[in-house]
């Protein structure tokens, strides 16, 4: 599966939304003014939108809220423990 989030500098949305991801490596983030063209690729036309690519299908989740339902709803991602024993 692959995340992408379009944000724009100087948007309040944009930066929660960029710490809702603090520490995640499993998503690529673009400016939405400097990517023009991915960004028309994936229809994302407002920030913050993320963009989940999967086997089958494309979504865009378009605001924050949209965004945490998202999250609140996304799967435990299999990554390994990197704990101390």
């Amino acid at each position: 599966m692959k995340k992408t989030l379009f944000v724009l500098k100087n948007c309040d949305s944009c930066d929660v939304v960029k710490s809702l991801f603090n520490n995640r490596h499993d998503l690529a983030i673009y400016d939405l003014t400097e990517a023009k063209d991915l960004a028309q690729k994936l229809n994302v036309t407002a920030a913050p939108t993320l963009v989940v690519e999967d086997w089958e299908s494309v979504t865009n989740y378009v605001g924050i809220e949209k965004i945490k339902e998202y999250l609140s709803d996304e799967p435990t991602p299999n990554y390994p423990c990197v704990c101390s024993e």
